[in-house]
């Protein structure tokens, strides 16, 4: 025996990471489009937060998370009435007016 715990903490910086990215429409103004990001990141289990502009005028979110991290569940804690479409590594969102 080693001595060592067998497995690290899921939140230590060696951790695996995952990456999920996320294709927001509905975001209409800077402040929607920060609270967005800025909401992902404090999340619990979201390690870090990328954003680039898709070229259908969607914003790319792009989580680190690790394994198994639920991305639409956690975009659900403060978008409650999101709409989700996953594709693979792929997640988009509709978020804002409900017609």
């Amino acid at each position: 025996p080693s001595g060592r715990p067998a497995d690290p903490p899921a939140e230590t910086p060696d951790a695996e990471e995952v990456s999920t990215q996320v294709l927001v429409t509905g975001l209409t103004s800077f402040g929607a489009i920060t609270s967005f990001k800025q909401s992902l990141e404090r999340v619990a289990g979201v390690r870090r937060v990328s954003m680039g502009l898709g070229t259908s005028g969607e914003f790319i979110f792009t989580a680190v998370h690790g394994p198994g991290f639920d991305v639409a569940e956690a975009i659900r804690s403060f978008e409650s009435a999101a709409q989700f479409v996953a594709t693979g590594d792929q997640l988009r969102v509709t978020v804002g007016a409900k017609d």
